[in-house]
This record gives C-alpha cells, structure tokens and sequence, in this order.
C-alpha cells in the first residue's frame, strides 16, 4: 500500500482537532512509516505540484485527514482530473469530522469529482456513520465506514504517582473529585449538569469536589435559530448559579481553565470520576472524555452521539431522547451511577490500571492502525454520489445563511429530529 497523507495548508484553531489530525497521522504512520506527507492549497500550481509528486509514488490510497473540506477541494478536484483517464484509480479516504453538516455546499461541489472514483468516508463513531449514511445515495452508504478517532495513550495514561502529587498540590485530600474538562458551552449541558450534581450529591459535610477545567466557549450554536447563548453569556449564567447555591458548595467547586495536555494528564489521574452531558450537535466523537478514560478515569457520559462507543466496564451513559419538550437527559441513572462510583471509589482505583490497559486496546494509535488496515485493504467501490438530502440541506443553509434550519432541538422540528435521531438511536420521536 503505497500512502499520501494530505494536511491542510491552513493551522488548524480548534484544540480537539489539533489532537485528532496529530493522532492520525501516528497511526498512519504506524501502518506506512514511509508514507508520502503532502498539504492541501488553494493555489493551482501548488496543486499542480503535489499531484504529481502522489502520481510519482504511484500512490495508491489518498487520505484527507483535515477536518475543514473547503481546505481541501481544490486538491481533490486536481486529483480527479490528472487520474481521470487511468483505468486503475487511487482510492480517496476522507475522514469525516463533526462539522460535515455544516459544509454541504464544499461537500457537493466536492461530489461533481470524485464520482465513480474508489472513495471511504471514515466516520468516528457509529452513530455519526448513521447520520453521514442519510445523505448518502442509498447504494453509495457502503462506502461509510466507522473507526474511532485515535488517542494519544503516550500522553494520556494511568499514573499511580501521579494521584498523590497533584492531589497534595491542590489541596484536594482525599476528596472524591468529580471533573469536567474541555469546551464550556450551552450543548456542552456544564450548568445543568452541575445543578443537579448540587441538588441531588453534594451534601454538606461529603467530601467531594467539582473541578472544572476549560476555557468558556464564545462560539453560538450554528445553524439554529437564534445561534443559542453567546459564550461569555453563558459565563455569566455559570456565576449567576455559583451565587444562588450554598457557600458549602461554592467552596466546593473550583474552575481552573485552560490546562495543557501535560497538565491534563495529571488532573485526569487525581480525579475520581469524569462527567459529561454534552448534547453538542457535532458531537461525532469526544476527545475529553476519551482521554480521560485512557488514564483508567471512570467516567459517566450522555449517550449522545460518539459518547455511545465509550460505554465499558467504568463508563457509564446516562440516556438522552429528543422529545416534543427538547433534548432529554434521563437523569436518575446519572444520579444512581454517581453515588455508586462514590460507594466504590476505593474499589475502581484499584481497577485504573487495567481500565486504562483495556482502553488502549481499542483506541491506541496501534489499535487504530490495526483498525484502518483492515478498512483499507477492502475492495474500495466506485462513489455513486451524496443523495438529494445533501442538496436539500445545502439549500436550506444557503436560504438562512447566517441564520438558521433548525427551529429548535426536538421533536417539534421534523428536521432536527430526521437528522439528529441518529445520534440518540432513536427511530420515533416522543
């Protein structure tokens, strides 16, 4: 197999993404350690450039590993016309990311190329599999396939050490800590989340402690109607519930921003349990969550979207439906699996090493590498094309360009409900 890598020609700004381009290209890496490594541009001759250094590898599998595909469409469409005459025809492998709702117009134009070319969409979760597959032309969804993004387990990793040196540092003792790491925004659920932590676990007098870690997210939810809270909004709606809950539990809780991978590392191994509600619309994966688990952190998720492949031994999912009253949490499990990782806390440290182990089986760079392998020694099937859903999605964006499609997240916007059911698994709304 004869391998080039694309990158984007553009820095990469979201931090998750960062992760998960460096993560792929290590498990590629691990499966053609001589692969050729091009960039993606918007200049023709530049492309022009890279096309015939693919050409002159005889590079047979090319992979747009970029989670922006307005990056790269120029490279794609100079592919397909310096490879149009060639009976056999490289095969193209686009990793897809949360955001490919949000490109319908980059996608289609993406679509009049590639057509009758060898083509895998790799998704990084089932559920996103599901949602990409519907705008899918129906005999075209073979091309779908599902491989977890890759997580670093040399930088995320259980450290026995590590729990007592941070702990001494921050003061926690033996506390029972309860952490929350990455974005901070509204379909990230953080101040529901710890309302009902408050509410229904910290008691006064239990040793526990909420730590936050994260910056507040200025991003408003795009494609909905109002675009949601602006992120230092729901700053302000994060103090306005640290001032209306008892001084106990305000002393309690603790933000401590942005942290670094290393630091990170660290926290995650000092923690007890890891704790998200997230029902973000492009929720296809989660690196928070899954590096924390890779440090054997027991963790307690929403079953929304990439959420759902994590569920083991030590993560839990707590239920999530779209009803005709919005996005629900069926918090009772939550509450119960709560206290019972607090009952059992003693019992799962003991178990992090082999949580960790077991993760990495599954989500190493090496287990990934193992995973693309097998997905790319497949018969690759000429590319029937996206379905008129795409064109129907793209009109509707292009319609309320800097507005909205969606006129709420439930079941009362039909839309919304086709769409995002896939990441429930729901079939009928309630």
């Amino acid at each position: 197999m004869r391998i080039a890598f694309v990158k984007s020609h553009i820095p990469i700004q979201w931090q998750s993404c960062v992760s998960i381009f460096a993560n792929l290209k290590s498990a590629y890496s691990l499966l053609e350690p001589n692969h050729l490594e091009v960039s993606s541009s918007y200049d023709y001759q530049e492309n022009l450039a890279t096309v015939r250094r693919i050409r002159e590898i005889c590079a047979d599998t090319i992979i747009f590993a970029g989670y922006i595909a307005e990056h790269f469409k120029e490279l794609v469409e100079a592919i397909t016309k310096e490879f149009a005459l060639d009976k056999n025809k490289p095969s193209l492998v686009f990793h897809l990311y949360g955001n490919f709702s949000i490109e319908p117009n980059t996608w289609l134009l993406i679509n009049n190329h590639i057509q009758k070319y060898p083509c895998r969409f790799v998704c990084a979760s089932r559920r996103q599999a599901n949602l990409v597959r519907s705008f899918m032309h129906p005999f075209a969804a073979i091309s779908v396939e599902s491989c977890s993004f890759p997580v670093n387990t040399k930088a995320f990793y259980f450290d026995p050490k590590a729990r007592k040196r941070i702990r001494d540092r921050m003061n926690w003792g033996n506390d029972f800590i309860i952490l929350y790491t990455g974005r901070i925004t509204p379909q990230k659920n953080v101040v529901p989340m710890l309302e009902d932590i408050c509410e229904n676990f910290l008691s006064k007098g239990k040793k526990a402690r909420i730590i936050l870690a994260g910056t507040f997210d200025t991003m408003t939810a795009p494609l909905f109607k109002g675009g949601g809270k602006h992120g230092f909004s729901y700053q302000r709606e994060y103090l306005d519930f640290l001032e209306n809950i008892p001084s106990y539990q305000q002393k309690r809780i603790q933000y401590l921003g942005h942290k670094s991978h290393s630091e990170l590392q660290e926290i995650y191994n000092a923690a007890d349990t890891f704790v998200c509600w997230s029902t973000y619309h492009d929720e296809d994966f989660g690196m928070a969550p899954a590096e924390a688990l890779a440090t054997g952190l027991p963790s307690l998720l929403s079953s929304w979207g990439g959420f759902a492949d994590f569920e083991r031994k030590n993560c839990q999912l707590t239920p999530v439906e779209i009803t005709k009253r919005g996005i629900e949490i069926q918090t009772t499990k939550f509450r119960s699996d709560l206290k019972l990782y607090f009952k059992q806390q003693k019992s799962l440290q003991r178990q992090r090493s082999i949580f960790a182990k077991e993760f990495a089986k599954s989500f190493s760079p090496l287990a990934i590498k193992k995973q693309l392998q097998t997905i790319l020694l497949k018969p690759a099937l000429p590319f029937l094309g996206f379905s008129g859903k795409l064109q129907v999605h793209s009109r509707l964006i292009n319609k309320d360009l800097g507005g909205w499609i969606y006129s709420e997240a439930s079941c009362k916007d039909p839309y919304y409900f086709l769409n995002y059911s896939h990441y429930t698994g729901q079939k009928n709304g309630k």
